[in-house]
């Protein structure tokens, strides 16, 4: 016979894991931009950093690691304490921006500019490994409130904000004006509108994808 508690606390350790792994990596990766360069596809040096949608999401998911880290100690010494479902959330929003970023660069990037680029150095952390570890945390281990299709809409947060940047920085400043080059690609043939929009559309759905699997693990652990 199962141990619940045992599990739970497994559960939860494992949780602390995974979470200052991400903001490990995290911290590490920066500092490799801050004292040298980048790999792959991102070699750039300093805050020229923060124009990739990749590290931008990352480092939102990292911040969500620090309060998951919080209330995970605080679950260890509580086994009645639950996530406040605002941090639940924050998770989700966090969640859907790294998992964008991880079907992007498998999906996308990839077939267009090579995978080895895309999976250089540090970007093996910000592309995949990042990205799996809060999706399992998301689905599988943090599934303390359950999330409802209003709650999913806040995982287009990311997406709008940096796509909104993105096209005023790409689009409408460019890159001869002190804008951005178009490096993700979204303005081939001029098509810059449709990419923003479909973007909104992918990031919904990953949100309702990753919240259906953390709804029935939070269903099955209530039984």
């Amino acid at each position: 016979m199962i141990d619940m508690k045992k599990t739970s606390k497994a559960k939860l350790i494992a949780a602390l894991i995974l979470n200052i792994f991400i903001i490990g990596t995290m911290v590490y990766s920066l500092v490799v931009f801050f004292t040298g360069i980048g790999d792959g596809n991102m070699a750039v040096h300093g805050t020229r950093c923060f124009m990739f949608f990749t590290i931008d999401s990352n480092l939102l998911m990292a911040l969500a690691s620090i309060v998951s880290i919080i209330c995970l100690i605080k679950q260890l010494k509580d086994n009645r304490y639950v996530f406040p479902k605002s941090v639940t959330v924050f998770n989700l929003i966090a969640t859907a921006g790294v998992t964008i970023t991880f079907l992007v660069v498998l999906c996308f990037l990839g077939p267009i500019s090579g995978y080895l680029p895309m999976y250089a150095g540090t970007n093996l952390f910000m592309h995949a490994l990042n990205p799996i570890a809060a999706i399992i945390l998301y689905m599988f281990l943090q599934t303390d409130n359950r999330m409802t299709l209003k709650n999913n809409i806040f995982g287009i947060i990311t997406t709008i904000v940096y796509g909104t940047v993105y096209a005023v920085m790409v689009i409408f400043i460019g890159a001869r004006n002190g804008g951005w080059y178009d490096f993700y690609h979204f303005n081939i043939g001029g098509f810059w509108y449709i990419s923003y929009i479909v973007m909104q559309g992918v990031a919904l759905g990953v949100s309702v994808l990753l919240s259906i699997v953390h709804n029935k693990m939070l269903k099955r652990s209530e039984k």
